[in-house]
């Protein structure tokens, strides 16, 4: 299926030209969710110079097979950015952003079989979480099945803001609550997956849904996170 690895040897060329075209159509898709998490990762921890993600015809990044990201972490012409770059405390910072962001998009869309998935199914939540673009604190404790009171103790948190790559820690023993969505005139799954910040592969699974196509009336499961 579209998401793993194609063997096209089985079939014949224009059978094959599809099945790398949807490919790479999911690869590109994830490539900028992916991406968008690792800017909203490491938007607290240096001034970003595009705050959405860019798309460039680079070979780096054509894979049909996975999801591929280029991260530009400064410029060394310019003598303020070489410098920091140059600070093993800023790079570490700049990798455990990175770090955050790569792990908030497995589990977003964990591969099947792998540790997070099964920790996804069970219930067991990250240790932390790294805000988002359009986050607030009520929305990620209602996102976690927790409360704002719990969330500002566990974090010391004197006030109800956050900021864009701030990491909050979680109470433990928390499930991620599901939310639902009915389908309006208009809509698309595509459309609700953005609304949401959810990918259209978790948003299929989690519906058992063979195909993009969705119903007005319809009500559709939303991931947590």
């Amino acid at each position: 299926g579209v998401g793993s690895d194609l063997s096209l040897g089985s079939w014949d060329d224009d059978v094959a030209l599809t099945l790398v075209s949807l490919q790479m159509a999911w690869s590109m898709e994830q490539s900028v969710i992916v991406g968008s998490r690792v800017l909203d990762a490491v938007g607290g921890i240096t001034r970003l110079r595009k705050t959405k993600v860019q798309q460039a015809s680079l070979e780096v990044l054509k894979s049909p097979d996975i999801p591929s990201i280029l991260i530009e972490t400064g410029y060394l012409t310019n003598p303020e950015e070489a410098k920091r770059l140059n600070t093993p405390s800023f790079q570490k910072q700049l990798a455990a952003g990175i770090g955050r962001g790569v792990m908030a998009y497995f589990y977003d869309a964990p591969p099947e079989g792998s540790l997070v998935a099964w920790q996804k199914a069970n219930g067991v939540t990250p240790a932390s979480y790294t805000v988002r673009r359009g986050d607030s604190l009520s929305m990620i404790a209602q996102r976690f099945g927790t409360t704002m009171a719990a969330l500002k103790e566990h974090n010391a948190l004197k006030s109800d803001g956050v900021q864009i790559g701030q990491v909050l820690k979680l109470p433990g023993g928390i499930e991620p609550a599901t939310r639902e969505h009915k389908i309006q005139s208009g809509e698309t799954l595509s459309g609700i997956a953005a609304r949401y910040r959810v990918s259209l592969a978790e948003l299929r699974r989690l519906n058992e849904l063979r195909a993009d196509r969705i119903l007005v009336g319809q009500v559709l499961k939303i991931p947590a996170s």
